[in-house]
């Protein structure tokens, strides 16, 4: 299913949850139509500043901004535009196409790329596809893992960006010798990566995001097999192509 389909079934969940059961309901959820613009300390907690001038205390706040509309092309002048280009993928886009003997280019190699890909396939797309990224990485497969209790060590938000590396490498390497799949060690991760990015010092997170970023993101936001098949058989066949590239200035 498309992506956008699923933020149609969380708006449905939420809608639901949003509606009182009855008066013995202790939380209640108050959509506020705002912008926040600040944030700052107050006796009870917090104060959020809003753009029309309101301010809500809160004892608690949770920043959950979701997925941001991508940031347009650069260009000397104005945002591009043209009518082959669609800058946002959580749009319609592909009801406006109409030529599909011609070639596409899907910005980027995630998610988000194989959520179009699929579009595209879905939709009869005969022109080849072509897919560009910085990095020129695909998502990997989900897959069965194995009980491995082994990592990570105790408080592994205190070893650091590069002590935590050497762990990864290592265990990886068991991991592979035991014939498993080295990204157990990026799912025995997740109840810690919080922690473990608000321990690391700003030099360790520059690190982290020119090093390490690509390849973590692609081991942790994998896709189901079915479609990980998929994309290896357009790969193999030339209808998907990916370039590691980037765009110029």
């Amino acid at each position: 299913m498309p992506r956008r389909v699923y933020g149609d079934y969380l708006r449905a969940v939420a809608l639901t949850y949003l509606a009182s059961v009855d008066s013995r309901q202790q939380i209640r959820i108050e959509p506020v139509e705002d912008v926040a613009v600040a944030v700052a300390r107050s006796p009870g907690g917090a104060a959020v500043a809003l753009a029309s001038g309101k301010t809500i205390e809160a004892a608690r706040v949770v920043l959950a901004t979701g997925n941001q509309r991508p940031a347009p092309l650069p260009t000397a002048d104005a945002p591009f535009r043209h009518p082959a280009y669609f800058d946002n993928p959580w749009i319609d886009w592909d009801g406006c196409l109409t030529n599909s003997e011609r070639d596409a280019i899907l910005l980027g190699t995630g998610l988000t790329m194989v959520d179009a890909f699929l579009t595209l396939s879905e939709a009869g797309w005969r022109g080849t596809i072509h897919a560009v990224s910085r990095n020129g990485l695909l998502p990997l497969s989900h897959f069965r893992g194995i009980e491995y209790p082994d990592f990570p060590p105790p408080e592994p938000e205190r070893l650091g960006l590069a002590r935590l590396v050497d762990q990864i490498e290592r265990h990886c390497g068991r991991l592979r010798q035991l014939g498993a799949n080295p990204a157990i060690c990026v799912d025995r991760l997740r109840p810690h990566t919080q922690r473990i990015w608000q321990h690391l010092s700003a030099e360790e997170k520059c690190q982290f995001c020119t090093r390490y970023a690509a390849r973590w993101n692609v081991m942790r936001h994998r896709v189901a097999e079915p479609i990980h098949a998929r994309l290896m058989e357009a790969v193999s066949s030339g209808r998907l192509r990916v370039h590691k590239a980037a765009s110029r200035r």
